[in-house]
């Protein structure tokens, strides 16, 4: 298990005000958190994963994260892992 950062500490790592962090909560945005009672904590790795989905790319137009809300659109996609790799690459190569 990654290690468990509170809510400063998280906006710290991602040299935000905490406030930012509070919002995207109240929004439904930002990286996914825990509530350990009424704490909310933050796992190392789900800010690197979050951080990795919303990395940009220059000259590419769209992101990882958008391409995967698609997915579940996309003609190929099926529930099979194997169908959504495809279905992702063919996508992504367009």
């Amino acid at each position: 298990m990654s290690e468990l950062l509170n809510t400063v500490e998280a906006a710290q790592r991602l040299r935000l005000n905490p406030q930012t962090l509070n919002r995207w909560r109240r929004q439904g945005t930002g990286p996914a958190y825990v509530r350990v009672g009424k704490k909310v904590m933050y796992q190392e790795n789900q800010i690197n994963t979050w951080l990795t989905a919303h990395r940009e790319i220059p000259g590419q137009s769209v992101a990882l994260v958008d391409l995967a809300l698609q997915l579940p659109r996309l003609s190929a996609f099926q529930g099979d892992p194997l169908a959504i790799q495809q279905a992702m690459r063919d996508e992504w190569d367009r």
